[in-house]
């Protein structure tokens, strides 16, 4: 039996984000005008950074719109400076990645993740079906004391009922 880890927002607000972590959790690895610029003006005023991934997944879900017509979710629509810059529709992909970069520009660590979102759940035989229709990308943030905590970014529109930032699986904050 196994229990998903609890990432509510009690449980993160207390991790200590002075953890060691290696130091390719904050490269940025191809420079990107203005990123660091836009990842201070996201994040001014926030003090942890719990806060600061909060206001990158909630400017990210609400700055941009999902791509639904995308061939392939797990690719990107464009590079990443060219989907930050000009504002369009994205994939999971696209969203994930720009988490993790303007993470990265605000001094967090933070990696890329890829899997399955839960699928369709079936009550008769108490299991899930997946499709390869159900891949996806998110991002994961580092927090002392929590570990790895996944945050999803992507506005999909069968999340919009969770908080800002929230997907099914994803933190709930």
């Amino acid at each position: 039996i196994s229990a998903l880890p609890d990432f509510g927002p009690d449980a993160l607000t207390g991790a200590d984000p002075r953890t060691w972590t290696h130091a390719r959790y904050y490269q940025i690895p191809d420079p990107i005008p203005d990123l660091r610029d836009l990842a201070r003006r996201i994040t001014t005023g926030a003090y942890t950074d719990l806060e600061r991934t909060r206001r990158i997944v909630t400017f990210l879900g609400g700055t941009y719109a999902f791509d639904t017509e995308a061939p392939d979710d797990m690719a990107l629509t464009a590079p990443p400076s060219q989907f930050l810059e000009r504002r369009a529709a994205g994939t999971s992909m696209d969203f994930a990645l720009a988490t993790v970069l303007l993470a990265r520009a605000a001094g967090i660590p933070a990696r890329l993740a890829t899997g399955y979102l839960p699928g369709e759940f079936d009550p008769l035989t108490g299991t899930y079906l997946v499709r390869s229709s159900d891949r996806h990308a998110w991002a994961e943030i580092y927090l002392g004391g929590a570990g790895w905590v996944p945050f999803d970014a992507a506005p999909r529109p069968a999340a919009m009922a969770f908080r800002d930032g929230a997907t099914y699986r994803s933190a709930p904050v």
